[in-house]
């Protein structure tokens, strides 16, 4: 089982090898490059490459893991194993020594009734007795005879049963020797067994440790190339944000300094300006500010107003509204004057296409009803507000 683990957790790190991050593979991007649009893409396929590559990774480590958990599993059953072939051996050995108590004993009592059968036999010879009985044996005195030979008889057939005797305890001591001895040999084969096998067993879960070991190294280090591929994506991020909005800063101010820019003017030609119901227009918007004007009699509303203004009049209003200097007369950005007033050589009224319009000889207001039906009826005649100034009224609202 061991061994199938092993080969298993080996196959496993070949392929969270071929996947591992080689250190600073993604160093490169630690540098933004000059482009930040472009870097940033980069360094996002590349916190992708390091994503699936670290989901690799980690699901290989698990998987070591999993072969170390079972490994160790493994060993403690063969040191479990280990330790009962040990008790086995243990308990053998006792009992060897019990029946080497055993056959000292039965040794010395052979020793004692062989000692017994030698001086029996010794002494039946030896004694006159014997050979007297011997003798009388073959007499004529039939009952003495008999009872000679019963006599000898029992003395012999108890030096056998003693002599059987110590042959059975011989025999049964050889054999209880030849199973202890086995029994011993047997435990010491399996322990000789598990402690091959606990060997190999330790030399792979050492071996899957440094597995193990690697793999949570390269699981940290991938860990740490994508945490400064996001941090990168972040500070290229905020780049990015900051240069648009310095690109927006900068085109704002280059459309406010276009809008507030004083446009190429060629004043009106002397037959272009006309006058309509008393007021001075260019004559591209006479026929409709005629209109205008019928209509809004016809509604009972009395407009009148100031139209073309040349450029000495329109520099007097400058003077007037945003002050006598140079600076106030021709630079000063138009919405720092009281009321709000064009650049000389900027305003509509210049050429003769905006037009101040007044109601019964007052300012006209958002409240009047003069301007609530300019609102609704200007524009069909060519006509729209300038929203800072509800009197003021032009060919394009400015």
């Amino acid at each position: 089982m061991y061994k199938r683990t092993f080969t298993r957790a080996a196959g496993v790190l070949c392929l969270f090898v071929s996947f591992a991050i080689v250190p600073g593979q993604f160093a490169s991007a630690a540098t933004p490059a000059k482009n930040p649009r472009t870097e940033q893409e980069r360094v996002r396929r590349e916190k992708a490459a390091a994503a699936e590559q670290l989901n690799t990774l980690k699901a290989s480590a698990k998987e070591l893991q999993d072969a170390l958990a079972i490994i160790d599993e493994n060993l403690r059953q063969e040191e479990a194993a280990l330790e009962a072939a040990q008790r086995t051996v243990d308990s053998e050995t006792k009992a060897a020594e019990a029946l080497r108590v055993q056959e000292a004993a039965a040794t010395e009592k052979m020793a004692a009734l062989d000692k017994l059968l030698v001086d029996n036999a010794i002494d039946a010879y030896m004694s006159p007795d014997f050979a007297f009985d011997l003798f009388s044996m073959s007499s004529n005195n039939i009952n003495e005879a008999v009872r000679k030979q019963a006599l000898f008889d029992l003395t012999n057939t108890k030096n056998r049963d003693a002599a059987d005797e110590v042959k059975a305890v011989r025999a049964d001591l050889a054999r209880l020797e030849a199973e202890r001895n086995a029994a011993i040999a047997r435990a010491q084969t399996a322990r000789a067994d598990v402690a091959s096998r606990l060997k190999v067993v330790d030399a792979a879960r050492a071996e899957l440790e440094k597995f193990v070991e690697a793999a949570d190294g390269r699981v940290d280090h991938a860990l740490n190339e994508l945490r400064s591929l996001e941090s990168l994506d972040k500070q290229l991020a905020a780049q990015i944000e900051a240069e648009a909005r310095a690109l927006a800063a900068a085109a704002e101010q280059a459309r406010r300094a276009s809008a507030s820019a004083p446009k190429p003017f060629t004043p009106p030609a002397s037959g272009d300006i006309v006058n309509v119901q008393g007021i001075w227009v260019h004559r591209s918007i006479a026929a409709g500010l005629n209109n205008l004007l019928n209509a809004a009699a016809a509604a009972s509303i009395d407009l009148s107003g100031s139209g073309y203004r040349d450029s000495s009049g329109q520099i007097a209003l400058r003077r007037q509204n945003c002050g006598s200097s140079d600076y106030a007369i021709f630079q000063m950005d138009p919405f720092q004057c009281r009321p709000p007033t064009a650049r000389p050589g900027s305003s509509n009224h210049e050429r003769g296409l905006a037009i101040d319009f007044s109601v019964n000889g007052g300012v006209l207001t958002r409240s009047s009803k003069a301007f609530q039906w300019l609102s609704a009826n200007a524009g069909r005649y060519g006509f729209y507000n300038l929203p800072a100034e509800p009197w003021h009224w032009s060919s394009d609202g400015k």
